[in-house]
């Protein structure tokens, strides 16, 4: 699965040394932590990899988490966290569903869900559904298949304010035709916009509340206001800087 989540790499994990983290070395004594200390304490989880023994501790024991960064080897992980409270997920669809055909927006689990990041994409046929996540105000993709889906998905998600598109590179340039047709059109809307994003940007989210979601709030903003020009949907890496 790791072509899926291109921009990141094991460089994330190592941008997280210093915080609370899981590896074989130490997943014994994370596993006897009592769980009221995940349960006060963890709020933002990041799963890389773990086993499904550890995945299944410290998710059942973190049950306030409401931001959830997630890559496992095995799939159908709804059952697992489908009880949190969350309100961004970060996650690929076959992993969490384990069937395209079992794709199910209106499941429980997105009843609070505010951001949702795919790592893949989502069927042409479950594309509208995504307007069935009753609070979904921002959505981002990270595969160049996306974007033709984006014209339906922002004409049906009434309640999406942004629409991201996050690439590995800021020149690397869609690659089918019918991309570039897509891409005409999004430029007229505000709410589109493509960035590239660093490793370490769910991180500084969840110790700042800094990163690409905020940034591409307050790019829209000025596109809106007409700081920027209104067809500028790419936010340069120059220009990220000076939003944050």
């Amino acid at each position: 699965m790791a072509n899926s989540v291109h921009y990141r790499d094991r460089a994330c994990l190592d941008g997280m040394r210093g915080y609370p983290y899981v590896d074989d070395d130490n997943s014994s004594r994370i596993q006897s932590t009592p769980e009221s200390v995940f349960r006060k304490s963890v709020r933002h989880l990041l799963l890389y990899e773990v086993s499904l023994q550890a995945a299944n501790f410290i998710i059942s024991a973190s049950s306030s988490v409401e931001d959830l960064w997630i890559l496992a080897e095995r799939h159908s992980l709804l059952p697992i966290i489908g009880a949190l409270p969350l309100k961004r997920l970060h996650c690929s669809l076959q992993i969490l569903f384990g069937h395209a055909a079992q794709i199910d927006f209106a499941h429980p689990l997105f009843s609070r869900l505010t951001h949702l990041e795919l790592f893949d994409t989502v069927p042409w046929t479950g594309v509208t559904d995504l307007a069935l996540i009753p609070h979904l105000s921002h959505l981002c993709f990270t595969q160049n298949g996306f974007l033709s889906d984006s014209l339906p998905i922002l004409s049906t998600c009434k309640s999406l304010r942004v629409l991201v598109f996050l690439t590995l590179d800021e020149s690397d340039p869609p690659r089918l035709v019918e991309e570039y047709s897509a891409l005409t059109q999004l430029a007229k809307d505000p709410r589109f916009v493509m960035m590239a994003c660093d490793n370490f940007d769910w991180q500084m989210g969840a110790l700042t509340g800094t990163d690409y979601w905020s940034r591409a709030e307050d790019f829209i903003a000025k596109r809106v206001s007409g700081q920027i020009d209104p067809l500028q949907y790419m936010i340069e890496g120059d220009e990220s800087e000076n939003l944050v």
